[in-house]
């Protein structure tokens, strides 16, 4: 049904109203309009009462015509009713200074409690209309790694390292198509805590996880490699479950004895180095996507297992012995945002694994899954990630190497459904020029 335009009306009709007010408004004359006279001009003119009576009364107030039909026919009624909320450049002031002096932790009971310290007696309802009306807004904040000032410096090396400056008009950061981001991660079947939706009146009939004890969840360790995806290759390099197979010594109503079952085991500098260099294993998986003559890089950070016992140079001399292309590096100290995998990896497939519940009976179900749900790790969201890293980049060289920042939003899947470039570097040359003169500088004193 197609929505019928008010008729405006023009300059001669309205004076023709108000005329048709006066002469039937009587003794009232031009002091108000009575009921009477409203309601005969209404009908005759095909309008409501409320209508006429703007028309009067804006004429008296006003005696002119030059606004628009529109404001004189406007609804007078405010959009919020009620007692309006009286926000002073005082009470204003006062709630950021509660805020600042609790760092942003703060309920509005207890800003309640501290503005009355200061005679301010205002409820915490009203002290968080107050806070919309003012933009303070509740963000979820997690603890951030501890950086020296060598951290820094190094973490800022480390994303210089990554631009391609061959352009000085137009900078990128390299792609990550031949670099492999590779970690470990305990992953768990069942979750401490969790958000869900109730239907009314059903409150009653949700079923509520149960554990034996809540320090001993189903878990299973797994070393994960991943790199960008390109044309060649889905990014999606390896996930291997760290466990060992051993038999069981007694019978049970679930096996009898002797029953071989996967057994979670922890990592350490052997079994990093197993893992690395055995058949199926992480060296192996990349000669499978990239073969023998690519030039890869394999990013891990400085746990203890991967640097510790001299395993690092222990896995670079076996790849140079066998002739391949392979060298594993590691990334600045205290710096998980220039992995992509603790950045973004680990709790997607985390949030995955949280679906699997009822699918799971055992540690080789739990295996078996995890690995399925990598291995259907969709191209488009590995990429969406990976242009999230290149944002947290951007931000490390804003803040020259500091991890306080907030984390970005800048459409990362916007641009890859257009096929815009995810990895611009957001300095020029000249600032890029720079900053490597400061890290030189800070890394020689």
């Amino acid at each position: 049904m197609e929505n019928k335009k008010r008729k405006e009306l023009t300059e001669i009709e309205k004076h023709l109203i108000i005329r048709d007010c006066l002469v039937n408004n009587g003794e009232a004359g031009d002091s108000h309009l009575t009921f009477h006279s409203a309601e005969y001009v209404a009908n005759k003119w095909n309008k409501s009462n409320s209508q006429i009576r703007r028309i009067f009364y804006y004429w008296k107030s006003e005696n002119s015509y030059n606004h628009d039909e529109k404001d004189i026919f406007k609804s007078k009624k405010a959009k919020i009713v009620g007692r309006k909320l009286k926000l002073t450049e005082n009470v204003n002031e006062s709630m950021k200074n509660v805020i600042r002096e609790f760092n942003g932790d703060i309920t509005y009971r207890k800003m309640e409690t501290e503005m009355n310290k200061i005679g301010n007696n205002i409820c915490f309802q009203t002290l968080n209309k107050y806070s919309n009306q003012i933009g303070i807004k509740s963000v979820n904040f997690y603890s951030k790694p501890k950086l020296t000032q060598i951290n820094q410096i190094e973490r800022l090396k480390f994303v210089l390292s990554q631009i391609d400056a061959q352009d000085k008009n137009n900078l990128i950061f390299k792609d990550h198509q031949q670099r492999v981001h590779l970690d470990e991660k305990w992953f768990y079947l069942e979750r401490l805590r969790k958000s869900i939706k109730l239907i009314p009146n059903e409150e009653n009939d949700i079923k509520f996880d149960t554990l034996q004890s809540k320090g001993n969840r189903t878990k299973l360790m797994f070393s994960v490699a991943i790199s960008e995806p390109s044309e060649t290759c889905n990014g999606l390099i390896s996930i291997i479950p760290i466990a060992n197979t051993e038999n069981t010594k007694r019978s049970s109503i679930n096996r009898p004895a002797g029953t071989p079952i996967l057994v979670a085991q922890s990592t350490d500098h052997n079994v990093f180095y197993d893992i690395q260099v055995r058949k199926d294993g992480t060296i192996d998986n990349i000669l499978k996507k990239y073969g023998e003559n690519e030039n890869i890089i394999v990013q891990i950070d400085n746990a203890p297992p991967h640097v510790g016992m001299n395993t690092l140079n222990e896995i670079n001399n076996y790849c140079r012995k066998n002739g391949y292309k392979i060298k594993y590096e590691t990334q600045p100290p205290n710096s998980p945002d220039l992995n992509i995998l603790d950045l973004a990896i680990f709790n997607s497939i985390q949030k995955r694994v949280d679906k699997l519940k009822f699918n799971c009976s055992n540690l080789v179900d739990f295996a078996d899954n995890v690995e399925e749900i990598f291995n259907n790790y969709d191209k488009e969201t590995l990429q969406s990630c990976f242009g999230h890293l290149y944002s947290c980049y951007n931000q490390i060289l804003i803040h020259l190497g500091s991890n306080q920042y907030s984390s970005p939003h800048c459409g990362i899947r916007t641009k890859c459904e257009n096929n815009q470039a995810i990895n611009t570097v957001d300095i020029n040359y000249d600032k890029y020029i720079e900053l490597k003169g400061f890290c030189k500088a800070a890394l020689s004193r």
